[in-house]
């Protein structure tokens, strides 16, 4: 069963292979987006923990909230 499945999800994937290129390019860029986020996140939190958290000040536009 499984080796049937795959045999057909292989054949519906490279029957148009302009769809499977742009699938799969889709889903590159989609991590790298991730990625990319997650990384900041992660050295933005670990440049503000080694400066010293409490020391920092947030300043904000008059009324803008």
């Amino acid at each position: 069963m499984p080796r049937k499945f795959l045999r057909l999800v292989w054949r519906n994937a490279t029957r148009s292979r302009t769809r499977l290129a742009a699938t799969v390019g889709g889903c590159a860029v989609g991590a790298f987006i991730v990625c990319f986020f997650l990384a900041a996140d992660g050295s933005l939190s670990r440049m503000l923990d080694s400066a010293g958290a409490d020391q920092n000040l947030i300043v904000t536009q008059k009324d803008r909230f």
